[in-house]
């Protein structure tokens, strides 16, 4: 018996590999998890979605888990469509899917989901207390959360996020479910937040603030850099490193906001990962360039990305800078 696949390439030709974490939206989405998703790739970043299509388009740049969660977070998008009817991707809306997708494919993804429920309740309730928390704001989602969460906005999605944990919290998943569907039928947020709550929207909005602002835990001590190897403005490094690594004085967010040189210089952020919720790791490939000074960044000013704490702290853009050993003059006689 031929086993069912449920992606397939924009030749329509299956796509196992992704069989995967089709079962795991199945355990969110059930029925509403579409049976054949199309994935295509673009030269770009990030990924994007058509839900009349039941179609995925996805960075080709991305890879290992941060191509897991790319995938998962762009078909739970195309899952909640299904679930609401479309009015998920209407602007007045995409706050909430935006949170539930990004929850989902971190899920996924194999996220330490305590900590990513930390890092959004915390950034949401920064947001509060600087009275750029409500409604009216998040549903303008193309001006409060730009384009790619990554333009400077990158607070948008994990307010995103503790509103959905918000209602699982105060009413339970399946309520939050209940919710998906009632917008799907009323097109308006006060209508179905009166359906399924028994609150306005300024009722719900007020108690998603008070939980944000009780439940956010903050960092216990200040996020700053322990140790660095090879370690900042070093020089005479040799070229057989297996590894580059940074660690933290507080858990982090396992983003991966870096700027590395790639282009054949052995270092290149694609080979970055987080080993545990301190230390960041960038293997190399091969040896690294003799007499060679390594400019590398912690951040990207150029994509307005910065590396987090799980407590919402964000660390200001760090050069990283060493140089590597010349190669050994050989004489011939």
């Amino acid at each position: 018996m031929t086993e069912a696949h449920h992606y397939f390439d924009e030749r329509d030709q299956p796509l196992p590999e992704w069989d995967g974490v089709w079962s795991k939206l199945d355990a969110f989405f059930g029925s509403d998890t579409p049976p054949h998703i199309t994935l295509r790739q673009f030269s770009g970043r990030g990924g994007r979605f058509d839900g009349p299509s039941h179609t995925i388009v996805i960075s080709d740049a991305a890879a290992g888990n941060w191509l897991v969660y790319v995938v998962a977070h762009e078909s739970a998008h195309l899952s909640l469509y299904q679930v609401t009817r479309g009015a998920s991707a209407m602007e007045p809306f995409r706050f909430f899917d935006e949170g539930y997708s990004d929850i989902v494919g971190k899920t996924i993804a194999g996220e330490n989901m305590t900590n990513h429920k930390r890092s959004a309740l915390a950034i949401a309730s920064a947001q509060v207390k600087a009275r750029a928390l409500d409604f009216a704001k998040v549903q303008h989602w193309s001006s409060y959360a730009g384009n790619r969460p990554s333009e400077g906005n990158d607070y948008a999605y994990p307010v995103g996020s503790s509103f959905v944990y918000f209602v699982i919290d105060s009413f339970g998943e399946r309520k939050l479910f209940d919710f998906f569907r009632d917008v799907g039928e009323t097109k308006d947020l006060d209508t179905s937040f009166q359906h399924v709550f028994g609150l306005g929207a300024a009722a719900v909005e007020q108690r998603w603030k008070d939980y944000v602002v009780k439940n956010a835990v903050p960092d216990e001590s200040p996020l700053t850099i322990t140790e660095m190897f090879p370690a900042n403005n070093s020089t005479d490094i040799s070229v057989d490193i297996a590894a580059l690594h940074v660690k933290f004085s507080v858990p982090m967010m396992p983003k991966m906001c870096l700027s590395t040189p790639c282009k054949n210089t052995g270092v290149c952020y694609t080979n970055a990962s987080w080993t545990d919720d301190r230390t960041l790791v960038i293997r190399t490939e091969g040896k690294l360039l003799p007499g060679a000074t390594y400019r590398l960044g912690l951040g990207s000013d150029q994509h307005n990305c910065q590396l987090m704490s799980v407590g919402g702290v964000h660390l200001p853009t760090t050069r990283w800078v060493f140089t590597t050993k010349k190669a050994d003059a050989t004489s011939h006689s």
